[in-house]
């Protein structure tokens, strides 16, 4: 967030922290049995805690705290380290993306049942071209046409079956591997995702502009 936002999952947008819509749309999707929820640190749990027990009250009971890592896969194994065994299904969403709606939670559950790997994702409509001559380098480039039929950009949730992701994070650590997202870790082991395309706006917040278009959207949000 370029230092402008301290955290972007706690700032308020609309009266209430980012991080209140994402955990809205599971709470009331009545899908979810456990929550749970990774945070950095204690100024934030006390934050994201406030507000399970001041507007979700029911799903209380069902959730388990876990501290957060240095890098994304190191929080994603530290809360599946935590999941119940009887929990079979494994959603796995980034809180800065706060535009998920229930209608998503359903169809990825509907999907996940039949194909034990899915994700929520949208075709990339922009040209793309490859930098071949340096990835740093930005003058007198030499640029290569990629296909962009066969582009998709990745979104959350990504929904595993609970002992198939498990598995796949804990190859990605005993091999010192390096991934970015949860189907990344699952095609390492060769083992194929399907994809559930996303017509919704589902942009995360990375850059200090973002959050205007976050507002923006979710004063237009339609259920």
């Amino acid at each position: 967030m370029r230092g402008e936002v301290e955290d972007k999952i706690s700032i308020n947008v609309l009266n209430f922290p980012v991080f209140f819509y994402s955990l809205k749309a599971f709470a009331e999707s009545d899908k979810m049995d456990f929550f749970a929820v990774v945070y950095r640190n204690e100024i934030q749990r006390e934050i994201f805690q406030k507000l399970v027990e001041a507007y979700f009250p029911k799903i209380s009971g069902y959730v388990k705290w876990v501290q957060g890592g240095d890098a994304r896969q190191i929080s994603v194994f530290n809360a599946l380290q935590v999941i119940p065994e009887t929990i079979e299904y494994v959603f796995i969403h980034d809180c800065a993306r706060p535009l998920i709606q229930t209608k998503h939670i359903d169809a990825l559950e509907t999907t996940v049942k039949k194909d034990k790997a899915v994700t929520l994702a949208h075709h990339i409509t922009d040209t793309v071209k490859r930098n071949v001559s340096h990835s740093n380098r930005l003058y007198r480039c030499e640029l290569e046409d990629v296909d962009r039929d066969t582009l998709w950009a990745m979104e959350t949730p990504q929904v595993f079956e609970r002992q198939l992701i498990y598995d796949a994070y804990k190859n990605v650590f005993d091999n010192n591997k390096l991934v970015t997202d949860d189907v990344s870790a699952v095609l390492l082991q060769k083992i194929p995702v399907s994809i559930i395309e996303n017509f919704d706006p589902n942009p995360k917040i990375t850059y200090p502009i973002d959050l205007q278009y976050i507002q923006f959207l979710l004063e237009n949000k339609v259920s």
